[in-house]
């Protein structure tokens, strides 16, 4: 490959990281605030504890958009590196990118494995799937058990088809980065620099693949829950767009003259 198809790439890669970084970022933080508010809106959510660990991997992945995806489209979208301009911003980076990462795929492995327990036929491994596993307040201690069956069975339903499209979904985006980065290794002998630029343009390519994990939970509810495009529409307009109208009415009433 000659070097003006080394920099043609290069240009073209550069494009992808701001154009796609952007859109995904601005989808991402979209849909997980989307997500935290039908979550937390609804008792049947905040009542189950493999919600528990989706909300929580939500906040969280708002939290790596804008420290993990914002800051590498900056710096190779921009040539902008704000780590060079402040010590402490590179090392918080370095650190809380890692932590991001981990929380992030813990939440959803204990996600996967609370709704494994949700749906076996074994009520000694069901009694673990609980908010009592999920978090240890006194407040919540006590609701393990009341909800209706029927609620129950259909929330199970639902929580279990979208954590095990979650799961494949993960592996798919996941594993292009992965790929570049044992091919990486396996060439980090290579001498030719234009092989060495066009593998860090290949690897920049993997990590916008990567950052859809973290920007399409949102939507795979959207796009394999029917239950959870009616609970987005109740708790948008039912819930939060009544009460939004009946405030926006009663500021609106004029007092009566005494």
């Amino acid at each position: 490959m000659s070097n003006f198809d080394v920099s043609l790439l290069g240009l073209a890669t550069q494009q992808v990281v701001i154009y796609v970084g952007f859109f995904l970022f601005i989808a991402g933080l979209i849909g997980c605030t989307l997500t935290l508010i039908v979550f937390v809106s609804l008792r049947t959510f905040r009542e189950s504890s493999c919600a528990f660990y989706l909300i929580a991997m939500s906040i969280v992945n708002i939290f790596h958009l804008f420290t993990g995806l914002l800051t590498f489209i900056m710096i190779n979208g921009f040539a902008i590196n704000w780590s060079d301009t402040s010590l402490f911003y590179c090392k918080f980076r370095s650190f809380y990118v890692q932590l991001c990462i981990l929380t992030s795929f813990t939440c959803m492995s204990l996600a996967a494995i609370d709704q494994f327990l949700a749906t076996c036929s074994q009520p000694r491994w069901q009694q673990w799937c609980n908010l009592k596993s999920a978090r240890s307040y006194r407040n919540v201690q006590q609701i393990a058990y009341r909800t209706v069956p029927l609620v129950r069975r259909e929330l199970d339903k639902q929580l279990t088809v979208i954590v095990l499209v979650h799961v494949f979904y993960d592996v798919i985006v996941v594993m292009p980065s992965i790929i570049v980065s044992i091919f990486t290794i396996i060439s980090i002998t290579a001498t030719n620099q234009n092989i060495a630029t066009l593998l860090n343009y290949i690897r920049n390519l993997a990590i916008i693949i990567y950052y859809f994990r973290y920007a399409g939970s949102f939507y795979i509810y959207v796009c394999v829950s029917k239950r959870f495009r009616q609970q987005l529409f109740y708790v948008l307009f039912k819930i939060h767009f009544n009460q939004f109208c009946h405030r926006r009415a009663n500021n609106n009433q004029v007092e009566p003259q005494i």
